[in-house]
């Protein structure tokens, strides 16, 4: 079930266009299905245009995209890595809410990691070294690439993060119509606000689905399974009362839906890696 989205193509060209300037980097928009909707500049940089020139390896860097935003999808935040042939990528969700409709991928950089050039190269020949390319022409490329430190690296990834905020709030990419996912979600979000039980039948009578048309909702567009967004959801919710009222924790357990404390306590540790009462307790020294 893919969501239908609206693309202001002269607004993402800008955008895209002064990443680049003030970057040099190149970004790809892709959307839900992970098939791209803009990019910018046109075409890859001169060492990725030489590899892709392998059918194989052509091959691979598609999977390697698709894998890099599965896993955004399923972390649900900005995903940095190293693709098959040993440059770093990085994605950032488009959302809606939680709701993802899209991703921002930025990459071909080549990280500086404490190897000299020479030994960095070896590293990468080995990664490649069975493609049919040109391998005097992919040495030449490699040794005009800039190296970039991991700080400025998730500096960049952290800014391409910020413009797929922009995005959305500047309508340059949109939902085209109210998608089922959404108002699932905000359903669910009321419900929560209620206190109150939500079942997996309670969801289907309200939009007239099936059970395995809310799981293939679910997965596709929460990237879970909808009792696990439905907890996660519950949670968001309780950091929100943990951070902006003084309630009893127990209270709070109660108000998202959760009034068992203990079992409260269990879905929030595993969800934020923090107790609430921990949670509350770091949300207060940082103010």
């Amino acid at each position: 079930m893919a969501i239908k989205i609206r693309v202001d193509a002269k607004k993402m060209e800008d955008l895209l266009r002064n990443f680049y300037l003030i970057t040099g980097i190149r970004i790809v928009v892709f959307d839900d299905n992970f098939e791209k909707i803009a990019e910018y500049p046109g075409n890859h940089c001169g060492y990725c245009k030489i590899v892709r020139k392998d059918p194989n390896a052509r091959a691979l860097c598609k999977i390697s995209d698709i894998k890099g935003c599965g896993e955004c999808k399923k972390l649900k935040k900005l995903h940095i890595y190293e693709c098959h042939a040993g440059l770093m990528e990085a994605v950032a969700p488009l959302k809606v809410g939680d709701i993802i409709i899209g991703y921002l991928m930025l990459g071909q950089l080549l990280l500086e990691d404490g190897q000299n050039r020479r030994q960095k190269w070896n590293r990468m020949y080995d990664r490649v070294k069975n493609y049919e390319i040109d391998f005097e022409a992919l040495e030449n490329s490699f040794w005009k690439k800039n190296n970039l430190t991991q700080e400025k690296l998730h500096a960049v990834a952290k800014l391409m993060e910020s413009c797929a905020s922009h995005l959305y709030v500047t309508e340059t990419i949109s939902v085209e119509e109210e998608d089922l996912s959404q108002r699932i979600e905000a359903y669910i979000m009321k419900k929560i606000h209620k206190g109150a039980e939500i079942t997996i039948e309670d969801i289907c009578d309200e939009f007239e689905i099936r059970r395995t048309k809310l799981y293939e909702i679910s997965n596709h567009s929460f990237g879970m399974g909808i009792s696990e967004h439905i907890r996660r959801m519950r949670v968001k919710v309780a950091c929100d009362l943990l951070r902006n009222t003084e309630d009893r924790v127990s209270d709070i357990a109660t108000e998202v839906g959760i009034p068992d404390y203990n079992y409260f306590t269990k879905v929030f540790k595993k969800a934020m890696g923090v107790t609430p009462r921990e949670y509350r307790k770091s949300m207060r020294k940082q103010t």
